[in-house]
C-alpha cells in the first residue's frame, strides 16, 4: 500500500511527461514517463544528513481501478535522467523508497488512481525516469 500523499513538502512534480503505454497483454501494461522534482519555492535550507523529502505524483493518462474491482500486481523501476546538484556537492542526489499503487482519489470518490511515490534528495532538481507494470488479475 502506498502511503498517502504528504501536503506539505520541500518538493514537488514540476513537470510530468507520459509516453505511450505498452500493453503486453490483455492484462498487462507497461506505464513510462519522466517527471521533473524540484522545491516548492525558490529557497530552501538543506541541512547536511536530513532525510529525504517525500513526493507523490498521480500518473496521466492511467484509467482508474475501480471499485470492487481486485487489486492489480503493480511494479516500479526508476533512473534519474538529469541531476543537478547545487552548492560544493555535499549533499546527496537521488530517490529512495519509490513505490507505484492505487491510492483513494484525493477529490473523493469510489476509484483509485495509481500514484508514484517516494522521497527524493533533489534541492537542485532532478528528472526521473519511470516505468511501472500494471498486472491485473485473470478472471
Amino acid at each position: 500500500m502506498v502511503a498517502p500523499y504528504a501536503a506539505h513538502v520541500a518538493y514537488q512534480v514540476l513537470e510530468s511527461v507520459a509516453h505511450p503505454p505498452l500493453v503486453l497483454t490483455a492484462a498487462t501494461t507497461v506505464y513510462t514517463g519522466t517527471i521533473r522534482i524540484g522545491p516548492t519555492s525558490g529557497f530552501i535550507v538543506q541541512i547536511h544528513g536530513a532525510a529525504a523529502e517525500e513526493f507523490g505524483h498521480f500518473l496521466p493518462d492511467v484509467p482508474p481501478l475501480l471499485a470492487g474491482h481486485p487489486e492489480p500486481a503493480v511494479w516500479v523501476e526508476t533512473s534519474i535522467a538529469l541531476g543537478v546538484i547545487a552548492g560544493d556537492g555535499a549533499f546527496p542526489l537521488g530517490v529512495q523508497h519509490v513505490r507505484a499503487g492505487y491510492v483513494p482519489d484525493p477529490r473523493g470518490g469510489d476509484a483509485r488512481w495509481l500514484m508514484l511515490h517516494g522521497a527524493a534528495h533533489a534541492m537542485g532538481g532532478l528528472v526521473l525516469n519511470y516505468r511501472i507494470t500494471v498486472q491485473r488479475p485473470q478472471p
